[in-house]
């Protein structure tokens, strides 16, 4: 004979039932009919529960019994993750942002470093230029002064060359002269013999002619003769000194003469 428990199938028992459960102290409950649903923290709720039940004859069929937990506080910290991440992410962008502050202070060092280097390299160029042009201002300027020193040379040259051509056309014509003057010494030795010959000749006739008029011709030809023989003297010291001034005038030729080299510096 069963002393508790509610009918099944009948019109009250869920009545019933629900009078009967509603002496456990697990608050709060929500019944309705045999199911039983205990909402609370987790706990020592369920211990509870199932002493209830078993002080109010009742079994609690643990199979049919699931459980579904709500976390309230999940909101929470999930929130509190997210700040926490946000955090991290912020630190995180605030040693990106760091990291690329020192790359970007590394990156204008190196290009600092490079901008020095370059213009340490344009400088070198620069001073290299520099005394490239120097020497080939150097080289132009002995260039210049060796074509300078090459056309005193050559002017040098040229004028010792129409020097030169002077005292060979001054000795050419000394020479011509002396032939000349050697032509007229022999034309004045014809003449002279042509007269001495015409004064034979005349002499000849003179003394054929006196040979009849003796004495007057004979004094005529002694003064003729004197006279003759005055111009004769007379034409052969001139002779003499003619060939005495052209001998000197050979011989002054002759001598070598100082040249005198004019060079333009």
């Amino acid at each position: 004979m069963l002393t508790t428990g509610v009918p099944q199938g009948s019109v009250l028992g869920p009545l019933q039932f629900k009078s009967s459960g509603t002496t456990t102290t697990a608050k709060p409950n929500v019944n309705f009919a045999d199911d039983t649903t205990v909402v609370g923290r987790i706990t020592n709720i369920y211990e509870t529960k199932i002493n209830n039940f078993a002080d109010n004859s009742l079994l609690l069929n643990v199979s049919k019994t699931k459980k579904l937990i709500v976390d309230f506080y999940e909101k929470a910290r999930r929130a509190e993750a997210r700040r926490a991440e946000a955090r991290r992410a912020e630190a995180r962008r605030a040693e990106a942002r760091r990291a690329e502050a020192r790359h970007l202070e590394a990156r204008q060092a190196e290009a600092r470093q490079l901008e020095v280097r370059q213009l340490e390299a344009r400088q070198a160029e620069a001073r290299q230029l520099e005394a490239r042009q120097a020497e080939a201002r150097q080289a132009e300027a002995r260039q210049a002064e060796a074509r300078q020193l090459e056309a005193r040379q050559a002017e040098a040259r040229q004028l010792e060359a129409r020097q030169l051509e002077a005292r060979q056309a001054e000795a050419r014509q000394l020479e011509a002269r002396q032939a000349e003057a050697r032509q007229l010494g022999d034309r004045w030795a014809e003449a002279r013999q042509a007269e001495a010959r015409q004064a034979e000749a005349r002499q000849l006739g003179d003394r054929w002619a006196e040979a009849r008029q003796a004495e007057a011709r004979q004094a005529e030809a002694r003064q003729a003769e004197a006279r003759q023989a005055e111009a004769r003297q007379a034409e052969a010291r001139q002779a003499e000194a003619r060939q005495a001034e052209a001998r000197r005038l050979k011989a002054r030729r002759a001598r070598p003469t100082a040249v005198v080299r004019i060079v333009h510096i």
